[in-house]
């Protein structure tokens, strides 16, 4: 007896579904995958079906879990609910693929049974893009959040500060004061300078303070970074430092890009205990090298890496990295502001902070700051 597949000359079916705009597959009464479509291969980065693969065979290369990042196993997937005939509602799934990456899906399947073919045809929509987006939208209004908390903070700490600072340095005036106490009252005013850092990084990741920009050349911001670090570079650490010889020069605050740098270098140390190879490099990248703000188009952007090859970064913690009071170091090694600071400065220059990182095998920072899209006034060159 003739079949859906069989009735028409070889490849049209084929084509016909590859003109379809979402993923398409079908899968026989006995579990084997028949057909997908080009949308479907490529959603699964595949090249090619394997001919008469079964289902169950096909899906042990990837990891399927449902809304709740739960594991799905086999004997459970909706498939073959389906094919045992029980009607199955359209799933939401999160998939990892065998090279890593991950897919969110939303997943629809019908039975049929037509031209002597019987099974179950899947219908599959990518919203990978969709999702990243609402996540990217959801850090950003955390964000947002905590940098309005931190710059009410920030001033009524500050102030307090101030008392402590001034009372003590009015009693080290006291010459009747005994040295233990003045020891004391020194150590007391260190502690103090130590907040008073935290409250400016806080100001600053809240974007309430003022950059004091000018146009300066990147690599000469980048030097002055990698000199200040250089003398905490043990002897097992290899510094490579590219820089591109061409770049032009950008509106920027150097004092604050700088402190960026540094805090994206000692973070490296950090990561490489026992050492490895710290690479700071400079580029030019074009202008959809990343996202632009609203309303600006720039000419380009002026890539900055920090990359090492340390311990790297779990999966799971990267995308919370760069809120603030988030450590991964042991208690008393690190505040948790250092990234949120990062984040907030580049924020500031209208530029994006990417990572990507690899547990094992080492973290790679890259920050883009545009490429200014207008030119300067005759005056503002002379």
């Amino acid at each position: 007896m003739p079949t859906l597949l069989s009735a028409y000359p070889p490849g049209v079916i084929e084509a016909a579904l590859d003109d379809v705009g979402v993923a398409l597959a079908i899968v026989d009464n006995i579990g084997r995958v028949v057909l997908a479509n080009r949308a479907a291969l490529r959603m699964f980065g595949e090249e090619d079906l394997v001919p008469g693969i079964f289902f169950s065979e096909w899906r042990r290369s990837f990891r399927f879990l449902d809304s709740q990042g739960r594991d799905i196993p086999l004997e459970k997937c909706g498939l073959l609910r389906l094919l045992a005939g029980q009607p199955i509602e359209p799933q939401d799934l999160h998939v990892i693929l065998p090279d890593g990456r991950r897919k969110w899906l939303h997943a629809s399947g019908y039975q049929f049974s037509v031209m002597g073919l019987a099974g179950v045809l899947i219908v599959v929509a990518d919203e990978t893009e969709q999702v990243e987006l609402r996540r990217s939208a959801e850090k950003f209004q955390r964000l947002e959040s905590a940098g309005v908390l931190a710059a009410a903070l920030a001033h009524d700490f500050n102030n307090m500060l101030e008392a402590v600072s001034g009372n003590a340095a009015l009693v080290l005036t006291n010459p009747d004061v005994p040295e233990a106490a003045r020891e004391r009252l020194r150590q007391m005013s260190q502690v103090v300078k130590k907040g008073s850092d935290l409250v400016r990084r806080l100001v600053q990741f809240s974007h309430t303070d003022e950059l004091q920009k000018r146009s300066v050349q990147i690599n000469q911001v980048v030097e002055t970074a990698v000199d200040l670090v250089r003398p905490t570079v043990g002897s097992n650490v290899r510094l490579t430092v590219k820089l591109h010889p061409d770049l032009p020069s950008i509106e920027i605050a150097p004092r604050d890009i700088e402190q960026v740098l540094v805090n994206l270098m000692l973070n490296a140390l950090d990561a490489m205990p026992t050492g490895g190879e710290l690479t700071v490099e400079t580029e030019l990248s074009g202008p959809d090298a990343v996202a632009w703000h609203e309303g600006e188009r720039p000419e380009g952007f002026i890539a900055i890496s920090v990359a090492d090859n340390g311990v790297g970064i779990p999966e799971s913690l990267q995308a919370k990295i760069f809120e603030p009071f988030f450590t991964t170091k042991p208690p008393g090694k690190g505040t948790g502001l250092g990234l949120a600071a990062a984040y907030g400065i580049v924020h500031q220059h209208h530029g994006s902070i990417k990572v990507r990182s690899h547990p094992g095998a080492g973290t790679r920072f890259t920050i883009y700051l545009p490429v200014r899209t207008t030119y300067p006034s005759a005056a503002e060159a002379a």
